[in-house]
């Protein structure tokens, strides 16, 4: 409990700075408070010292979260945004992303040429730069990880849209400039980026061109989405599809794809080299797969809860979801806090709480509302199979709904229906996708002989996607939805998962004060950051308080004004 208490502080931090824009000082003080109150009533000052560390780590938090925002003002190659034709040399820093009759790359700068920068001869002089670009270009030739290029062309800042702010998006990755289709690219040289990652990306490219190789489209795509990550190739109107019935989860690599990982190694290994050093082979499989993958927020979030439970295992301690949770969370925004303002952070996170704690709550009013009608549904029977199947994807839709309506402005009313066919041949799916693509990389025929399997369960995922988008009211588009109305929503859902929890056993009040006194701290800890979290929440949704607010902008050479209307309408 102290280790998510403090993981808690920290996150609460780092989401005080996101919607503030500053640390919140308030809230330090309220935990720190919180922490001596605590010690005073139990008469115990390690309470302050945990008060007192949680504030600190409350503070670190926002100041970690400041400290890595990208800058107002162009900083790096980015000041050479929407100037004249320039040169520069940049590394490839990730695979490339194909995608329709492109590709994207993303580069890390290395030089400049600055043409005055010469020391007499005229002709100018390369000078050292930072910063990244993405390089968009036509599908040849394809370029490599590690790969150093010149390139002469104009940049251009990233647009803004209307309901998404690609410039931001871009700059939570580092990348302050585009360049499009430019004037001139000069491949210099190759293998100049890490050997291990150009071993894994190598790797990648080949598990990727066998199952090209052994299934026809778009199950080829699909499965390179969903055992590889790679979803760039998957067709438009399948997409589509999939978004609109809630089902495109499944393609993002998450808990289903490590915990196959883990499992597979442990059971294929266990027999030989033990079980001990099969789960330390396991912790080994799952970081590089996390890599193989493209390491997003959700295969981050699902390695990190996985790699936990399996060093509980080593350990001999039994594992808590609650601190994997915690301490997954605390590690991502530790290692990269803008990280928490990807939607995909928010869903992974948002759903993997609801199946801790809804998902139970929900099961067990299930299982005792059938038994009132004479069906028992406990475990291993079919009608506990089902139970427990539609309770679970119930509560992973409920907890993300919110979220799903506040970023794409709409919901679908078959989400928990299509999910509950799909979800339970998912591992199927996966597996007989990794399948194809291990032994078609190994030996094409090989490949080719398993492909029958693995595309009978991708068409059926298709077929199953596209049947569910096809019923009416399959997509409902939400106009209006706002933050605050997301955070009315979980609001009503952490009540209701509070009030619907799955029944404990009352603490025997003869017990000696010290055993039951155990709670208090962590009521009190409760307490303090209940504070922080309302604080938070009152200036990030207090607007403009209900007043008409004009905002005049500096724009340079012309006039830009912002009006705001007390109901959160805008007008520039």
């Amino acid at each position: 409990m102290t280790l998510v208490y403090l993981a808690a502080a920290w996150l609460l931090g780092v989401v005080a700075a996101a919607v503030t824009g500053a640390v919140w000082w308030p809230a330090v003080a309220a935990i720190g408070v919180a922490g001596l109150a605590a010690a005073l009533v139990e008469r115990r000052p390690q309470l302050a010292l945990l008060g007192l560390l949680a504030a600190g780590l409350f503070a670190g938090g926002a100041a970690r979260y400041l400290d890595q925002r990208p800058p107002d003002e162009p900083a790096g190659l980015a000041v050479y945004n929407d100037t004249d034709a320039l040169r520069f040399r940049a590394l490839v820093a990730d695979e490339p992303e194909v995608r329709g009759g492109g590709q994207r790359v993303r580069l890390s700068i290395r030089e400049v040429f600055d043409p005055s920068a010469s020391p007499g001869a005229g002709d100018g002089q390369w000078q050292p730069a930072a910063g990244g670009v993405l390089l968009r270009s036509g599908l040849f030739p394809r370029y490599r990880y590690g790969d150093l290029l010149e390139i002469a062309g104009e940049l251009e800042t990233p647009p803004t849209f209307p309901d998404f702010d690609y410039r931001e998006y871009l700059a939570r990755q580092g990348v302050g400039s585009v360049i499009a289709f430019p004037d001139e690219v000069r491949l210099l040289s190759t293998g100049n980026g890490n050997p291990a990652l150009a071993a894994l990306h190598a790797v990648r490219r080949q598990l990727g061109d066998a199952l090209t190789q052994a299934l026809p489209e778009p199950q080829a795509a699909l499965a390179q989405g969903i055992f590889l990550g790679q979803r760039s190739a998957i067709p438009d109107d399948l997409t589509a599809d999939m978004n609109a019935t809630g089902t495109s989860h499944l393609i993002a690599i998450s808990g289903h794809n490590v915990s196959l990982v883990a499992a597979l190694i442990i059971s294929s290994f266990a027999w030989l080299i033990g079980r001990r050093q099969a789960a330390l082979l396991a912790l080994v499989a799952i970081a590089g797969y996390t890599v193989l993958t493209g390491a997003s927020p959700t295969v981050v979030r699902a390695a990190i809860m996985g790699s936990l439970f399996v060093t509980a295992t080593l350990l001999g301690r039994p594992g808590s979801a609650a601190t994997a949770v915690a301490l997954a969370a605390a590690v991502m925004t530790g290692w990269n806090p803008l990280v928490i303002e990807d939607v995909s952070f928010q869903l992974s996170f948002a759903a993997i709480l609801g199946l801790i704690y809804l998902a139970p709550a929900i099961q067990e009013h299930a299982v005792r509302l059938l038994r009132g009608w004479g069906i028992e549904a406990g475990e291993g029977g079919a009608a506990g199979f089902l139970v427990e199947s539609t309770t679970v994807t119930a509560a992973a839709v409920i907890a993300t709904m919110p979220l799903v309506a506040l970023y794409f402005d709409r919901i679908s009313a078959v989400t928990v229906a299509a999910n509950l066919v799909l979800v339970p041949a998912f591992p199927l799916i996966l597996g007989s996708s990794a399948l194809t693509s291990v032994a078609g990389a190994v030996w094409a025929p090989l490949g080719q002989a398993t492909s029958w399997f693995s595309w009978a369960m991708l068409t059926y995922m298709i077929e199953v996607a596209r049947f569910f988008a096809d019923v009416p009211l399959a997509s409902i588009n939400i106009e209006g939805f706002g933050a605050g109305h997301a955070a009315a929503a979980y609001t009503a859902i952490v009540a209701a998962a509070w009030r619907l929890q799955p029944t404990r056993k009352r603490i025997d009040m003869e017990e000696p004060r010290i055993q039951r006194a155990g709670l208090r701290p962590v009521w009190l800890a409760a307490g303090g950051l209940a504070v922080a979290a309302a604080l938070i929440w009152s200036a990030a949704l207090s607007g403009s308080g209900g007043r008409l607010t004009i905002s005049v902008l500096d724009v340079g050479q012309g006039d830009a004004i912002l009006v705001e209307t007390p109901d959160g309408r805008h007008l520039l």
